[in-house]
């Protein structure tokens, strides 16, 4: 299954959390696109395991062909979170915008 969802960096320090259940062993690949604002962000992507533990990580500068995270296995079944932090601590003055598809395929 994928969800697409849009997202916006307010300011820095800002941080966006996803949520999403999925079983033990399935993969999550976590991409995205530039909204029509054509705006870029880098973000530091983490991927948490129900207990908050990272799962893995990875940066997205605004590459739309590669994934900033690909099909990592998930060690446990649950709530899991995908949490973007910008990584330009002067980033924010309105926003910046993004569109994140979360997709999580059986293990």
């Amino acid at each position: 299954s994928s969800r697409t969802l849009y997202g916006r960096i307010g300011a820095p320090g800002d941080e966006d959390h996803f949520a999403f259940s999925a079983a033990a062993s399935a993969r999550v690949t976590v991409r995205f696109e530039r909204t029509v604002h054509a705006e870029t962000t880098n973000l530091d992507v983490l991927l948490l395991d129900p207990d908050g533990a990272e799962v893995a990580s990875g940066p997205w500068t605004g590459d739309e062909e590669t994934p900033a995270l690909q099909l990592v296995a998930l060690p446990s079944a649950g709530t899991h979170r995908v949490v973007l932090r910008e990584q330009n601590p002067e980033a924010g003055n309105g926003g910046r915008f993004y569109l994140v598809t979360i997709s999580v395929v059986p293990g």
